[in-house]
This record gives C-alpha cells, structure tokens and sequence, in this order.
C-alpha cells in the first residue's frame, strides 16, 4: 500500500470516480473532479514556484526569464471525463521577473 496522497487520489479516481471525496453546502467535489484539479494545479506549478521562491529569499527577479519544460495535457476533445492522463511538454519561456500571475502565463 502507497502513503503518497498523488498516488492515493489517482487510485481512488481510477476504482470510484464519481464517488464523492467532499460534500459541502450546494454541491459535492467527486475524485474524478479532484484528480482533474489537481492536474491543473501541478501543471501552473513551474510558473509561479520560481517567483514565489525568489519573492521569499528577497531577491530580485525583475527581467528574469527562466526556460523551463511545461507539462502539457494532450488529452483530446472527448477525452474531458478520462481518468488516465496524457501529458506531453513544452519548452517554454517562464517570465519570473512579472509578479502578476495572469501576464506570466500570458
């Protein structure tokens, strides 16, 4: 048996993906839809974590452009509701000098 919660959440997805893992007032969050989420989060991870780190440590990050690989879903257009992922990569231009999230991923 695993202990790690990335192994736990995709397994869980895979055997009951519309099971309920949260029920709050006016809805539920199904593992299907956690899983899904949580691909999203790790996928934006390489934009903000650099800026993050560099904002901590007091350093300056104006201008600064790291090139990273980006974690890209390929899944098509049918495949929305699938379980397994389908990830490629791209090789991107992270501008970690822009402290606004929505310019970075511009």
């Amino acid at each position: 048996m695993s202990f790690n919660l990335a192994v736990i959440l995709s397994e869980s997805a895979r055997c009951a993906p519309d099971h309920p893992v949260a029920v709050f007032d006016g809805g539920q969050l199904t593992y299907r839809q956690l899983d899904q989420a949580s691909d999203r989060v790790a996928a934006n991870l390489p934009t903000a974590a650099p800026w993050v780190l560099l904002a901590h440590r007091g350093e300056p990050a104006d201008g600064l452009v790291l090139r990273s690989l980006v974690p890209v879903s390929v899944r098509g257009p049918g495949e929305d509701g699938a379980i397994t992922n389908r990830i490629s990569a791209v090789l991107a231009n992270l501008p970690v000098g822009e402290a606004d999230p929505v310019w970075r991923l511009a």
